[in-house]
């Protein structure tokens, strides 16, 4: 009981969560909402699992209207490897609910959580922040690609798809959903050189498999960064006032 109450502690709910709550109770489909949003909710769990076995600094889960979401004080700082176990936790939390549902397909309510599995599992593959597509992506070229370049580069990806799934969705409830999706991705659009900054200003010391030598502003993460000019060489937490101010000079 200890152990469920400190779990509790992070669970935030959102205002709406409980209107959407009481409508879908008052309009009779409160089955269907409460099952597709359990499936969520296991989703986010097994997020949260993970994070918490590779000791992540855990602020809250946020439990939205449309879904939830684990807020991660060091997600961006931590070794490339176990950020990605917890961004592959969800999507793979989903084959597990598949496996269970399997067990009870004969019955029709079953039917219709079987097929909300699939679709939250596909929609959050899409590589639209802040879905784990995008993620997994993102984790995917940081370590190929400078870290400042990636967030431009995975942002226009993000916009493109956004874009996409609207002009292909003519539903209401689609509409709703793709602002709530922009304006997540304004805020991520807006907080790129804070992200940076803070990033640079206190470069984590994690576990660092390759040396790779720079004669430009390149960061690679979980990589030993070295810079070379005017014949002497750099390590990187000696160059990040050159890098913070790259940041600057990508803003304009």
């Amino acid at each position: 009981m200890q152990l469920f109450k400190s779990y509790c502690k992070y669970i935030k709910v959102h205002p709406l969560t409980l209107v959407y709550v009481v409508v879908s109770f008052i309009s009779g489909y409160w089955k269907f909402y409460l099952g597709a949003y359990t499936i969520v909710c296991i989703h986010e769990i097994c997020h949260f699992i993970m994070a918490y076995s590779f000791r992540f600094e855990i602020e809250k889960i946020s439990l939205l209207p449309f879904g939830a979401y684990l807020s991660l004080y060091d997600y961006g700082y931590r070794p490339i490897i176990y950020e990605m176990c917890v961004v592959l936790a969800g999507p793979c939390s989903h084959l597990f609910i598949y496996f269970i549902l399997n067990l009870f397909k004969k019955y029709v309510y079953v039917q219709y959580l079987l097929k909300m599995n699939s679709l939250i599992f596909m929609f959050n593959l899409l590589p639209i922040y802040p879905m784990d597509g995008f993620r997994f992506i993102l984790l995917c070229i940081e370590n190929w690609i400078d870290l400042s370049k990636c967030q431009y580069i995975i942002f226009k990806i993000s916009i493109f798809f956004l874009c996409l799934f609207i002009s292909l969705c003519y539903r209401m409830n689609y509409y709703i959903i793709f602002f709530f999706l922009l304006y997540q991705n304004i805020e991520f659009y807006r907080n790129i050189p804070m992200y940076l900054r803070n990033y640079f200003m206190n470069i984590p010391y994690v576990y660092k498999n390759k040396i790779k030598i720079h004669q430009d502003n390149c960061y690679l993460r979980d990589k030993e960064n070295y810079y070379f000019f005017n014949g002497q060489l750099y390590y990187e937490n000696e160059y990040k006032y050159a890098l913070i101010k790259n940041v600057k000079r990508l803003e304009k």
